[in-house]
């Protein structure tokens, strides 16, 4: 018999993590599974490593609010920033591609950088 998934209790998750060769193609998805809308003032996401330090950290709009079972995709290449549901880091390279092992980190800054979830992918 298969195991059965363990259930996450209503939070704020890195749902999905997709790293790419090409910019277009890294991306994350973040999910709200709480009951409120949810304000990512003072949030970020982090990249455990990257090939520029400097460009390791998309921090959030003041005011992005995720609603209720909603999902925002963060993407590592150019686009048109901070829409609802796209939120773009303006990268020519694609962040997490060269490493074996690729953890992207969603912290909330406002709570002493707490991290909020952390999503890992392995190469090997």
């Amino acid at each position: 018999p298969s195991p059965t998934p363990t259930e996450r209790p209503p939070g704020v998750y890195i749902e999905e993590f997709n790293p790419s060769e090409v910019p277009s193609g890294d991306y994350l998805v973040i999910i709200n599974t709480t009951d409120d809308k949810v304000d990512f003032t003072g949030w970020f996401i982090k990249a455990e490593k990257a090939q520029i330090v400097e460009d390791s950290r998309y921090y959030f709009n003041d005011g992005f609010k995720l609603g209720v079972d909603k999902t925002v995709n963060g993407r590592s290449g150019k686009g048109i920033n901070d829409t609802s549901t796209d939120l773009y880091w303006g990268l020519n390279y694609s962040l997490w591609w060269t490493w074996p092992t690729n953890c992207a980190y969603l912290y909330d800054e406002s709570k002493d950088k707490e991290l909020i979830d952390k999503n890992c992918v392995d190469w090997e």
